[in-house]
């Protein structure tokens, strides 16, 4: 049983959480269609709503246990384990700087949650300044998109504030920083390595991408989507997972809990709603896989036109053509889900980008615009009202720990 369960009024985390989304959609509307020297004042209203009702939260989901005693206990150095005693093995230089820093600082574990949420959405605010008229949709994406694992998988989401600063700096023409940043990535997170050398791939090669990005590439990439859509069956994985477990091997215990123990990372060992629910989400109404291959259609497809409309979007088109791969090739395999989580982070630009500056028929906007509150608002948010969650609806007031 999770150390979360029953805890929290479910009626506040609601109350909150709707709260929140209101305050992005304001400001994400104050941010386009405002004065341009408001946005800081918007950014600002952001960032404190995010920071406090994300990062206030307790026991929020299965990695937060050993994120919590990284920071009270140095690593298990000191003091005793909360819950199953779990802690961050061979910790990335920087990461293992900053628990060490905040550990001596004497501050409440709560004010280094508060700051991971205020970094991420920070970064996410940065990337936006760019392109202010699509804020009204991606600010409020953002946090739909990435709400469950961002509260979850805390080092991951330091680790892709980072890449959102890379992304910030590669569209202000600051090459030495952006490099910074993404070698940043590699010392929090090392599994960052492939989304590093993606970035760098699709800013630094544009003049190969020109010469792809064609209709009969799109065509293609469609194609492959369609196929992994409807045919893909992830019982394939089975053989990726003996091929890992035979032939690859990394130094450390740490890649040794992912290589040896491959089938319960890269199959349907690792299903994610077996592990949560006990059921398999992958078993779903007719109607949700309608919606949500029409949502990922739209997205291709829009997001290629609006890409080549201005070049800047490349990466958060291929950023998110990726994220949906993942999806389709891993369903809700923990692994796949953890690379999908390094690229979802820019579809709420590529959303914003081509709902803003494309000439959409009105007809098709407004299929558009029910499409994605059924995908998003509903699916992704509101319906979850009707599930029970495993960890829990709890804040920091509702935890029996010293808070300070």
């Amino acid at each position: 049983m999770w150390e979360g369960t029953g805890i929290g009024d479910p009626l506040i985390y609601w109350a909150l959480r709707i709260i929140l989304l209101c305050s992005l959609v304001f400001c994400g509307w104050g941010i386009s269609y405002g004065k341009s020297q408001d946005y800081k004042k918007y950014s600002f209203i952001a960032v404190v709503f995010y920071s406090l009702i994300i990062g206030l939260r307790w026991m929020r989901g299965a990695d937060y246990y050993h994120y919590y005693n990284d920071i009270v206990t140095l690593f298990g150095q000191y003091a005793g384990l909360y819950g199953r005693g779990t802690i961050t093995l061979e910790p990335e230089f920087l990461y293992d700087c900053w628990v060490t820093l905040f550990y001596y600082s004497g501050l409440p574990f709560w004010f280094a949650f508060v700051f991971y949420s205020a970094f991420l959405i920070s970064s996410f605010l940065l990337v936006l300044k760019h392109f202010k008229k699509i804020a009204i949709w991606a600010l409020p994406l953002f946090f739909i998109l990435t709400q469950t694992q961002a509260e979850n998988l805390v080092r991951q989401y330091i680790a892709i504030a980072f890449l959102l600063l890379s992304y910030n700096f590669y569209l202000e023409g600051k090459n030495y920083k952006m490099i910074f940043s993404l070698l940043t990535i590699l010392l929090i997170h090392f599994s960052g390595l492939f989304i590093v050398v993606l970035f760098l791939f699709i800013t630094y090669l544009k003049n190969v991408l020109d010469k792809l990005h064609n209709k009969i590439w799109l065509c293609i990439l469609l194609s492959i989507f369609i196929y992994t859509y409807f045919f893909w069956d992830v019982s394939y994985l089975t053989h990726l997972a003996e091929f890992i477990e035979k032939n690859i091997s990394f130094g450390g215990e740490k890649g040794a809990i992912y290589t040896d123990n491959a089938e319960r990372w890269f199959t349907n060992e690792g299903s994610i709603s077996q592990i949560v629910n006990g059921t398999n989400l992958n078993v779903v109404s007719s109607l949700f896989l309608i919606i949500r291959f029409m949502t990922y259609f739209s997205i291709i497809y829009l997001g290629y036109f609006v890409s080549n409309y201005d070049k800047r979007f490349y990466l958060p088109f291929y950023f998110s053509y990726f994220a949906i791969m993942m999806k389709n090739l891993g369903g809700d395999i923990e692994m796949f889900q953890r690379f999908y989580d390094w690229f979802i982070v820019l579809m709420p630009v590529l959303i914003g980008a081509y709902m803003s500056y494309l000439k959409i028929n009105k007809t098709i906007k407004l299929g558009l615009y029910s499409l994605y509150l059924l995908n998003f608002l509903w699916y992704s948010f509101l319906g979850s009202m009707l599930v029970t969650s495993l960890f829990g609806y709890g804040f920091i007031w509702d935890a029996n720990v010293e808070l300070w």
